[in-house]
């Protein structure tokens, strides 16, 4: 890269004493550039964080810390004193449902709560701690909420309806909504600060939470190059749409034995060694869950922080998901998108000093937040329960920052765990607190940094000037703390470590602390394919062949007070929740959950020859947990008189045949197990729940098996696949079917095997109110019986 493009005014060496003559610095710097990672600290001669969204947030003095509880038995803000790290709860605020994002005002005196499933916005008086005011009509799923610099607008991203509100704070009006066909899934924002009084030459930047086909190119479904990650930019002083930025993948250091043929007809046989891993693989940014920026040098850099997806097969534990983070200058990816995992696949596997897990992947990366100081950052791997410190090079370009206190050939890279309180029982967990971060802030000093724990409903306090590994104390922030067996089976959900493996042992007969059951070395969780329950929008090179992960909230009916539930999965591989501890084991490489009487993982778990539900508590938690996943809320009404004809014309033309009843899917689980007759096909499937409805094409050079022994064979498909329910169907739209190969609803009926023979269908004006029905279903509409 030119000397022009370069940010970092001054730089120096952490390890390089100073007085060092400004011309070796520079020769030193040359050097370094020829390693494969660039160790620098940078310190800019100017720093400035810029306003993110958020779900914990800091009062302009430090003093108080402000955090959601988005959970149902809860919503709710709670309001803690941490002056000098005491950590005194001064109110927990009653508010809309489901509140995921806060931030105040300019002097502090009102705080703004976006309450997602109301679809409201909060106002509360910071100082009498009671709710002023509520916006109403912000949009469908506020998800995130982020002032520009100088406080004269509030904008708000709704993930539902796919646009922004803009609010002005000095009224708390809705001045207007920003909308464009690029915003997906809106999920998090940031806005740029250049220093001065004026907001109108400022840039808003939104993510798309799911990666998506580039525009205009042909769907290449399981392949790791084959989607890339959505940014939306937004000039702040008119609101009109700026530019759609496209993350492109990366090549990661991690390698797989062999590749399945993807779109691209692309494939490489596996090696006859299963222990050879040669073949090199790549990852593209999805789940962009963080976004944030910083300016350096006069110079605006936007970093997103994101699970990065690696979907072609074989499958294995570490090439499917990364932790990448990707850096975005103006209106453009400058290809500086660096996988974290790749440093941190370098450290020896053994436990710290005090038995805590040293050798942790970045698993589902999830909040972002630099220093106001210093070019370093903190990101948050929710499924690794964990803070990481993120430096960057002269590009400015991340990597991980490195630990070497433990001595030569030890090195870690430097983290700080979110837990402090160690679970005396290792068949719950590593710890009892600190679980599942979701965010975090970092006060105007850079001394403290505060995490938001999802699913332990606590904070952590971090000293951030000594990096010990070990936090400062949790402090929790709910009254309630749930259902015992569901937040069980919530942690087991969004963990990628959950119970210690007993059966690992020292020599000296104690259990060995260093991974627990879900996965191997906290790589992955059902998070990391399942976001908030629901779905990464990737088509996976699965055993069966190219399947879309398929949202939790379609496995058991809404609202009926029965276990109506479907078959699982798009070929019916699985009749019960409880068969993904194959996943767990075959998947993420973990050890698993259902044990045998002697603690180590049990020999005969199958999908169908016996019932899984029973065999394990914590498993059977899961379940529970799923149960509860709700359907994302509609941005269509019911009630629009285009949606009531859709629904009409939906049942006219036959879609009720396999989209009907409490499920929106004729697909249903009727015993467990199963009677034979009803299995068939390798793997193993429900044969009698299968719908052949024209959709499966074998001459697609991606409907291959993408692992096991008959990897490249043609994939399952040609008997029909399971219904897919149709609950929450519009936030999928980019991805439809089995491989995830139509990007929208007007494609499907270009397909006249699966959408029937009826004019009606063929017609545009009926298309278009069929459409508006489909994008109206979610737990509240009434299914067809």
């Amino acid at each position: 890269m030119k000397n022009t493009d370069q940010i970092i005014g001054i730089s120096r060496s952490r390890y390089l004493k100073v007085g060092i003559i400004l011309a070796f610095v520079a020769l030193l710097v040359a050097t370094l550039l020829t390693t494969q990672f660039t160790r620098l600290t940078t310190r800019a001669a100017t720093a400035t964080g810029f306003p993110y969204s958020t779900p914990i947030t800091l009062s302009p003095d430090d003093s108080k810390l402000w955090v959601v509880n988005p959970d149902p038995d809860n919503n709710s803000v709670t309001v803690i004193d941490v002056t000098n790290d005491e950590g005194r709860v001064l109110r927990e605020i009653p508010v809309g449902r489901e509140p995921n994002s806060v931030a105040l005002n300019m002097d502090g005196s009102r705080a703004y709560v976006a309450n997602t499933l109301n679809g409201t916005v909060s106002v509360i008086n910071t100082q009498t701690l009671a709710v002023v005011e509520t916006i109403n009509n912000v949009g469908v799923e506020p998800r995130a909420l982020v002032f520009t610099p100088n406080f004269t607008k509030l904008y708000v991203a709704n993930s539902s309806s796919n646009d922004i509100a803009v609010i002005n704070p000095a009224t708390n009006q809705i001045t207007g909504k920003i909308t464009n066909p690029a915003f997906s899934n809106l999920f998090a924002m940031t806005v740029t600060n250049d220093g001065d009084a004026d907001d109108g030459d400022e840039l808003l930047y939104v993510t798309n939470l799911l990666a998506e086909y580039r525009p205009g190119s042909t769907p290449r479904p399981a392949d790791d190059t084959g989607k890339e990650g959505v940014v939306s930019v937004i000039s702040v002083g008119s609101d009109a749409f700026n530019n759609r930025i496209g993350l492109a993948a990366v090549q990661t250091a991690f390698r797989s034995n062999g590749r399945s043929r993807n779109a691209s007809g692309d494939a490489v046989a596996p090696d006859s060694n299963p222990t050879n891993f040669n073949v090199l693989t790549s990852a593209f940014p999805n789940q962009l869950t963080s976004i944030a920026g910083t300016r350096q040098n006069g110079t605006n850099l936007i970093y997103t922080f994101a699970t990065g997806s690696s979907p072609t097969g074989p499958v294995r534990f570490n090439v499917n998901v990364q932790a990448l983070v990707s850096q975005i200058r103006g209106t453009q990816d400058v290809g500086q998108t660096a996988n974290l995992n790749d440093e941190i696949r370098l450290e020896p596997t053994d436990a710290s000093p005090n038995g805590v897990p040293q050798h942790r992947f970045a698993s589902m990366p999830w909040g972002l937040a630099f220093f106001n100081t210093d070019f370093r950052a903190l990101g948050v791997t929710s499924a690794a329960d964990y803070v990481m410190v993120i430096e960057f090079d002269q590009n400015g370009k991340a990597f991980v920052d490195l630990d070497t206190r433990s001595g030569a050939g030890q090195t870690f890279i430097r983290r700080i765990l979110t837990g402090t309180r160690r679970d005396p029982n290792p068949n719950n967990g590593i710890f009892l607190d600190g679980k599942g971060p979701r965010g975090i802030v970092i006060n105007s000093n850079d001394t403290r940094a505060y995490t938001f724990n999802y699913v332990s409903r606590d904070i952590t306090i971090i000293d951030i000037t000594q990096f010990d590994k070990v936090a400062i104390k949790t402090v929790g922030t709910t009254q309630s703390k749930g259902d015992p067996t569901l937040q069980l089976g919530k942690e087991l959900f969004n963990t990628g470590m959950g119970p210690i493996d007993s059966t690992n042992r020292l020599t000296n007969g104690a259990v060995n602390p260093i991974e627990g059951r879900m996965s191997d070395f906290a790589w992955m969780g059902c998070v990391s394919c399942h976001v908030n329950g629901l779905t990464d929008g990737v088509a996976w090179a699965f055993p069966a062949g190219p399947r879309v992960s398929v949202p939790m909230n379609t496995s058991f009916a809404p609202k009926t007070g029965t276990q109506v539930q479907r078959a699982l999965n798009w070929t019916a591989i699985f009749d019960e929740i409880q068969d993904f501890e194959l996943n767990t084991r075959g998947v993420a490489g973990g050890v698993g959950l259902i044990e045998n009487t002697g603690g180590g993982p049990a020999t005969n778990v199958d999908a169908f020859f016996g019932p899984n539900a029973g065999r394990d508590r914590r498993r059977d938690a899961i379940t529970e947990y799923v149960k509860t996943i709700r359907s994302p809320l509609a941005p269509e009404d019911d009630n629009d008189p285009d949606v009531q004809a859709g629904r009409k014309l939906f049942r006219k033309v036959g879609c009720v045949a396999c989209h009907g009843g409490p499920l929106w899917s004729s697909s249903r689980v009727q015993s467990t197990p199963p009677s034979t007759n009803d299995l068939g096909g390798d793997p193993l499937q429900l044969t009698g729940q299968l719908k052949n409805v024209g959709t499966f094409d074998p001459t697609k050079p991606h409907e291959v098996k993408g692992t096991g022994g008959q990897i490249n064979a043609t994939a399952q498909g040609a008997t029909g696949f399971n219904p897919p329910s149709l609950l929450g169907v519009f936030q999928r739209e980019k991805f439809l079917l089995h491989d995830g190969s139509v990007t929208s609803f007007g494609q499907l009926f270009s397909n006249q095997a699966h959408v029937g023979t009826n004019k009606k269908v063929r017609k545009t004006g009926s298309q278009q109110k069929l459409i508006k029905f489909l994008r109206s279903i979610d737990d509240n509409s009434a299914p067809f019986n």
